[in-house]
C-alpha cells in the first residue's frame, strides 16, 4: 500500500517554502495562506504537517547553563507549560500574523487576559470606565480588587 500521507507531507513541505520565500522577499502572503501557514513553520521543518499538540508540562534542557539561557528569553524554547508551550506559541503566531502585530499573547481563559491587561495597564490612582454590564467576574475586580490598589 505504500507510505500512507507522503502526498501530504511533499504538499506541506512545498506550501511552506512558497510561505517562507514570500515573507523573504516582503510579499505579503494573502489571508488564507497567512490563515493556513503562520506559525507553522518550525514544526513542518521537523517533519510534522500540522502543528502537534503538546501535552507537556516541563521541558529538559541538557545542563543549566542551556536551561538559564531559554529562561531568560536568551535562547528560544520553553521552560514550564502554563508559561510557554510549542502548541500555544503556534497559534499566538498565527494571530500575530493575521493581526499584524508586534506580538501576541494568549491565556486558557478570559478572565486571565482581562486581568493581565488591567494589571498590566492600570497603577495607583488611575481611573476605569467600563460599561456596566459585564461579566460577573470582570465586575468583582472592578468592585473589589482595583480599590485595593487605588484604582477607581
Amino acid at each position: 500500500m505504500g507510505c500512507v500521507g507522503w502526498e501530504t507531507a511533499v504538499s506541506a513541505t512545498i506550501l511552506l517554502k512558497q510561505f517562507q520565500k514570500d515573507n523573504l522577499m516582503n510579499h505579503t502572503p494573502k489571508i488564507g495562506t497567512r490563515t493556513v501557514w503562520a506559525g507553522e513553520e518550525t514544526y513542518l521543518m521537523q517533519g510534522a504537517t500540522q502543528v502537534p499538540v503538546v501535552h507537556s508540562v516541563s521541558f529538559g534542557y541538557d545542563d543549566m547553563d542551556e536551561w538559564m539561557q531559554v529562561a531568560l528569553g536568551k535562547k528560544e524554547g520553553h521552560i514550564y507549560g502554563r508559561n510557554t508551550n510549542p502548541t500555544v506559541h503556534a497559534f499566538e503566531e498565527k494571530v500575530r500574523n493575521l493581526e499584524g502585530a508586534a506580538a501576541a499573547t494568549s491565556a486558557a481563559t478570559g478572565m486571565g487576559i482581562i486581568s493581565s491587561a488591567l494589571f498590566a495597564l492600570l497603577a495607583p490612582g488611575k481611573r476605569v470606565v467600563s460599561v456596566k454590564d459585564t461579566y460577573g467576574g470582570t465586575n468583582v475586580i472592578f468592585t473589589e480588587f482595583l480599590p485595593r490598589y487605588h484604582v477607581n
